[in-house]
């Protein structure tokens, strides 16, 4: 992609996460990337083409930040490993607070495997190298569970657009929840 199709691209993230896929305009996205709304639909043909090229690039910047930051784990302790791949997902998904929102909120409009279980399969990719005492834990339950947590921690600040840390009380329930999990898979 060259620079003026990224800057569309940046904008119409902006915009439909914003303003949700029916209430953004062709002309509002244009106007925040800096371009004519000519320049949109010579790049991108319509606004469905758009919103598909916005939720495939940035699928593709968060598969590769996750994976990035979770090759990092080098934990053979599974109870640290755990800690590590919810402190990488809890970033994640601050960094990604726009697509995290446009996925919630326009999940059915999204046509291919993009959708939530794009981050499933990440976490089950990283969970899986591990011996667990329960042989009967499910992880792909297991990283929809996680993904859920971390969505509903974060949920106002998706839906405020706000990228804050988590405050004391959400570190407490964040807490919980890792004791949560490592019960859950016996570590």
């Amino acid at each position: 992609m060259n620079d003026i199709e990224l800057k569309i691209i940046d904008a119409a993230l902006k915009i439909f996460s914003s303003e949700g896929y029916r209430n953004a305009t062709t002309k509002a996205i244009a106007d925040e990337a800096g371009v004519n709304e000519s320049t949109l639909f010579r790049k991108f043909k319509n606004k469905e083409n758009l919103f598909d090229s916005v939720i495939a690039s940035n699928r593709s910047k968060v598969d590769k930040e996750l994976d990035l930051l979770l090759s990092k784990n080098d934990n053979e302790n599974p109870r640290k490993s755990l800690d590590f791949i919810l402190n990488s997902i809890c970033k994640v998904m601050k960094n990604n607070y726009e697509l995290l929102r446009i996925l919630i909120h326009e999940n059915s409009r999204i046509k291919y495997g993009t959708k939530i279980d794009m981050f499933s399969m990440i976490i089950v990719k990283h969970l899986q190298p591990f011996k667990y005492e329960n042989d009967d834990i499910n992880l792909e339950i297991l990283a929809v569970t996680i993904f859920s947590f971390f969505f509903v921690v974060h949920y106002k600040n998706i839906n405020t657009n706000i990228t804050e840390t988590i405050n004391m009380d959400e570190q407490i329930v964040y807490n919980h929840f890792k004791e949560y999990c490592a019960r859950i898979i016996q570590i």
